[in-house]
């Protein structure tokens, strides 16, 4: 089927299939509603009932709209930080045990490195239901070749197999991201999956993360990352302090209300930035710009506010060198918006989510 997403008529098609039975729930359970994101699930259920499907959950893992479908042969944990904590729970523990909530009796687990606590409760939910669990720390390792803006080549072992690999995709958390995805194809392979080992080297050679410190322009240096979290930001900050050479740091940054900015500032401080421009998505819970430019302000920083994306990246060129790097990040609403001003790309306006509805 390739990487193209599906025909508009397809969509339509499963919307058609699918709206009526939402309706039938929506009757019988009207304080309880069916969310889009749980139609959009069992619509791509339905689309893909005859291929194998990979699913990302949506949030947590337990209580996911994914996490109904039949045991899975393999589960795969990525690095666990305080996220989305007014729903997830407040302590590493407790988010843990919601994104364990996807391991299934019997399954195959590959988890990424993790903070010391959050895996000790993947190893006993692992112990409990009768899983195999893998460590990727502990059965790979790496060493880098290459990093430029162009991407860069690492050398992956295990005790009785190397891979040289390349990825378009810039920072070592990315070879981190490699590693656990070549260890989940080899766990599929041991499900008697088939997936020859140059799809895995050419998936990977060719994978396209947008917003992701993808690089949008040289002269200047422009760079989005939808980092927005403190675990995000550090790791962006540490890709900027290891290989991003720049003269002056233009700083264009939002974020939303319920994230803790004043860990982001403590991280992003460290970059030193020249200017910070303060601005905000048009996301409702989108944070006003005088909370985000505060921290900045207090401890001596040039900041500047913009209170559109437009507005942002005007602001940010018109200030930028040919050898400064001008980098947005704090939000993924933010980063969409700053792509699609850089990129000409036609903004996308739904009015009901607007913030003066």
């Amino acid at each position: 089927m390739g990487l193209e997403p599906i025909s508009e008529a397809q969509f339509a098609f499963l919307v058609d299939r699918i709206w009526p039975v939402v309706e039938d729930i929506n009757k019988t359970a009207p304080k309880d509603k069916v969310t889009t994101f749980e139609m959009l699930v069992a619509m791509a259920f339905t689309h893909f009932s005859l291929e194998i499907q990979v699913l990302e959950v949506g949030l947590g893992g337990r209580l996911d709209a994914t996490n109904t479908v039949p045991p899975p042969l393999v589960c795969t944990i990525t690095p666990l930080s305080l996220d989305h904590t007014a729903i997830l729970g407040t302590t590493i523990e407790e988010i843990a045990q919601e994104k364990a909530g996807i391991i299934k009796p019997g399954a195959m687990v590959v988890t990424a490195l993790q903070p010391t606590k959050a895996l000790n409760v993947i190893k006993e939910t692992c112990d409990k239901r009768g899983a195999t669990l893998l460590e990727v720390a502990q059965k790979y390792t790496w060493e880098r070749n290459r990093a430029d803006l162009d991407g860069q080549s690492f050398l992956l072992r295990t005790a009785d197999d190397e891979w040289r690999l390349s990825t378009n995709l810039l920072g070592r958390h990315q070879i981190e991201n490699a590693a656990l995805a070549v260890a989940t194809t080899r766990a599929l392979q041991s499900s008697a999956i088939i997936i020859s080992r140059e799809s895995i080297v050419t998936g990977i050679e060719k994978v396209h993360w947008s917003g992701r410190l993808e690089v949008l322009a040289k002269q200047p240096l422009i760079l989005a990352d939808g980092a927005h979290n403190q675990a995000s930001i550090a790791r962006l900050r540490m890709a900027i302090q290891e290989d991003i050479a720049h003269q002056r740091l233009i700083l264009v940054l939002g974020g939303s209300a319920d994230k803790d900015h004043q860990a982001m500032f403590e991280e992003l401080a460290q970059l030193k930035p020249s200017l910070i421009i303060a601005t905000r998505s048009r996301h409702p819970k989108a944070l006003s710009t005088d909370v985000i430019a505060k921290p900045f302000h207090e401890s001596g920083f040039v900041v500047e506010e913009a209170h559109s994306t437009f507005d942002a990246v005007r602001l940010a060129l018109a200030n930028a060198g040919n050898k400064d790097l001008v980098l947005a990040t704090g939000s993924l609403f933010v980063v969409a918006e700053f792509i699609e001003e850089i990129k000409g790309i036609p903004k996308e306006i739904y009015t009901e989510f607007s913030r003066d509805s």
